[in-house]
């Protein structure tokens, strides 16, 4: 199939560049991390004037020559992001990762009742070729968003049509292709073909948008002498359709999206825990929705959102030597309904409220399979078959936009309601509820607007953040990670509460953010050994509210124009994380690490762009006892490295080439608690007609 649709692609340059009408997007549009962003407060901002740390990543993978969303979050200051598979990827945002970080699509969150702590898949089930910008907030997002944001939330937001300015009014049936586009990137050594292809389509009432996506990916090949990592190859395939439709006060829009993911292997099982075969055989995702936005005068505007989510995890795994092979299949139907309201409140306040509900029906199996007889057994699943998950909750925040000081206010309060069924316990039905809220305030240092420090402004905020108990925690039986976890009930939400400080400087030239925080965690649900007991080899644990924790830190990022042409970013950040309860450092806390990036603008309108990228990680060797036993980590903890990379985009008529090497010096890459390496040195290539 792969074959088919890369000879397909030869023949595509003289039909698309005949077709396509709009050339590239300036890359100097690619380059600003400091941006719009509708993530700290839903209604929208900008990010300098932001009371919390925000970010905007514009076109996140056909942008800056990452594989992978996932990967291409490395381009903010202080995310690293931990791969236990060549299909993963776990960001870190400020020292927490997998169930305690908040991802949206589209505004509707990604996260249901079967994420796991610690690091997961799930963020690249979602198709980089298609997402036009993700927004990211760091220490915030219970409040606008619901459970789960302990270190942040990010906002991930596919392509959305445009209407044709070019169909007057008096033709309003007049029916167009906008555009036509594809996206075809290479890799090597480590092999990589992805292929994408989007229509746009468009009246003055209606547009629309539709792509498909095909990727294939072989063995990951890293850096030093480490070679070809096998197994971790696997195939993808993506598709998404956005539909607009202008009504009597507003639109209404409908949205598709398919993700799937074909034979997945979890490399580190097979390299260090004798397993044979370990892998998702299929990783799908499909998201589906419909949303009605309503202008109800110039002051107050209205938006309803409904639709149902699909996922599905089926798994495969064999040790060595082993006669029985473990089928497992995890199932999760969401529906939801969301509602939110915009009023501008007299001059300067805007309030932005809403109410939110999301519903999980979870299915779970699990079939042991005789390879010699093929005589089969049905056993429980991971989770409890037909369990569920209800999540209500009502939000109020308000904006103060004044000349010299921004203020933000908010609170949420959510219930959450959970029934478990156990063979042996019987319905077990689990309720808890959360109240939070969060405060923000950024100020100009003066007043006096031609004096410099009026560019500079203090900015601190307060948020409090929580997540709810899921169906992960309550009903997990079997092999997780390097431990067997046995169902356990009677959680409560673990909280934090995030305070930070930092300056903000914006001007022609030059741009910084620089902030210090403090994470307080409280209630945190921690796995628990039971006894001695151990199952398959594995220690037997269970989950309580047992810990306290904090995590602190310090981040800094600076935008510098040197000239029109000549551009430079830099980050840095470190956090330090104390288990209180342990009395021993928190696991999973990524290094000290930063990025310094050049790019130089060149060509008409400056849509040529060379680029130098460095990437540094120190060691991390400050480790928890369940570092050390982790394999992926151990007792030496993980060493540090300095990756060097260089790119060249340019336009050429209308078709978009962009090369580069990574990696150049062949380090090896190895991001904190990852269960397989990053690239080695390697030539991309990518062309987008």
């Amino acid at each position: 199939m792969f074959i088919r649709f890369f000879l397909g692609f030869i023949f595509l340059p003289s039909i698309l560049v005949a077709q396509t009408q709009q050339s590239a997007n300036n890359v100097e549009d690619l380059t600003s991390l400091i941006d719009t962003v509708h993530v700290a407060f839903r209604a929208g901002e900008g990010a300098q004037k932001s009371s919390f740390t925000c970010y905007a990543l514009k076109k996140p993978v056909t942008g800056t020559f990452h594989r992978t969303l996932p990967e291409s979050l490395a381009e903010i200051p202080g995310i690293q992001v931990q791969k236990t598979n060549h299909g993963g990827g776990s960001p870190y945002l400020r020292g927490v990762t997998g169930n305690q970080i908040l991802t949206l699509v589209d505004g509707i969150r990604m996260n249901n009742s079967t994420f796991r702590y610690g690091p997961n898949q799930y963020l690249n089930t979602l198709d980089g070729f298609a997402i036009s910008q993700v927004d990211l907030a760091l220490g915030t997002g219970s409040v606008q968003y619901g459970s789960d944001a302990i270190g942040g939330a990010l906002v991930v937001y596919y392509r959305r049509p445009e209407f044709s300015s070019s169909v007057s009014n008096s033709e309003p049936g007049k029916f167009k292709v906008t555009k036509v586009g594809g996206i075809t990137r290479f890799m090597s050594p480590t092999i990589e073909g992805s292929q994408r292809l989007y229509l746009d389509a468009a009246s003055n009432k209606v547009a629309v948008t539709a792509g498909i996506t095909f990727r294939h990916f072989g063995d990951l090949v890293g850096g030093g002498n480490v070679g070809r990592q096998n197994p971790t190859g696997y195939e993808e395939f993506n598709g998404d359709l956005k539909l607009r439709l202008k009504a009597t006060n507003g639109e209404w829009e409908f949205a598709y999206q398919s993700n799937q993911q074909f034979n997945v292997p979890v490399y580190h099982k097979v390299a260090l825990e004798n397993f044979e075969v370990n892998q998702m055989d299929l990783q799908a995702r499909n998201l589906a929705y419909a949303r009605r936005f309503l202008e109800l005068g110039n002051r107050t505007n209205l938006k309803f959102t409904t639709g149902v989510i699909h996922t599905l995890e089926e798994r495969s795994a064999r040790k060595n030597l082993s006669l029985t092979t473990s089928n497992e299949k995890d199932e999760v139907n969401t529906g939801f309904f969301l509602t939110e309201l915009n009023h501008r409140f007299r001059k300067f306040w805007l309030i932005n409220s809403g109410y939110e509900a999301y519903y999980d029906k979870v299915g779970s199996s699990r079939i042991l399979t005789n390879v010699s007889s093929g005589a089969q057994e049905l056993k429980r699943g991971l989770y409890p078959d037909n369990s569920m998950m209800l999540q209500q909750g009502v939000y109020l925040m308000a904006k103060g936009d004044f000349k010299w000081v921004d203020i933000t206010l908010g609170s949420r309060f959510q219930s959450t309601q959970t029934e478990v069924s156990e063979k042996d316990l019987g319905l077990i039905r689990d309720r808890n509820w959360a109240l939070v809220h969060t405060i923000g305030i950024s100020s100009a240092i003066s007043r006096n607007s031609s004096n410099l420090l009026s560019k500079l402004r203090l900015f601190g905020n307060y948020s409090g953040s929580f997540r709810a108990p899921n169906i992960d925690d309550l009903g997990t039986l079997g092999i997780v990670d390097f431990r067997y976890e046995i169902p356990q009930f009677d959680l409560k939400p673990e909280y934090s509460n995030n305070h930070e400080i930092g300056l903000k400087w914006s001007s022609d030239f030059i741009k910084f953010n620089f902030s210090v925080y403090q994470n307080y965690l409280y209630n945190v649900i921690a796995r628990v050994k039971v006894g001695t007991d151990s199952i398959q080899g594995y220690q037997v644990y269970k989950k309580e509210n047992v810990e306290r924790a904090i995590i602190q830190g310090a981040e800094c990022y600076t935008e510098i124009s040197i000239s029109s042409n000549l551009h430079i970013k830099a980050g840095y950040s470190q956090a330090i994380g104390d288990n209180l309860t342990k009395v021993e450092p928190m696991r999973r806390i990524p290094p000290i690490n930063g990025l310094i990036q050049m790019n130089y603008l060149y060509g008409k309108k400056q849509q040529n762009r060379i680029f130098i990228r460095y990437l540094a990680s120190s060691f991390q060797r400050r480790l928890a006892a369940g570092d050390i036993s982790d394999n992926r980590i151990g007792t030496h903890g993980t060493a540090g490295f300095i990756q060097l990379d260089f790119g060249l985009e340019f336009l050429l008529n209308n078709v978009r080439i962009a090369t580069g090497v990574q990696n150049i010096s062949n380090e090896i890459v190895k991001v904190h608690g990852s269960g397989v390496l990053m690239p080695g040195r390697s030539i991309n290539l990518m062309i987008q007609f």
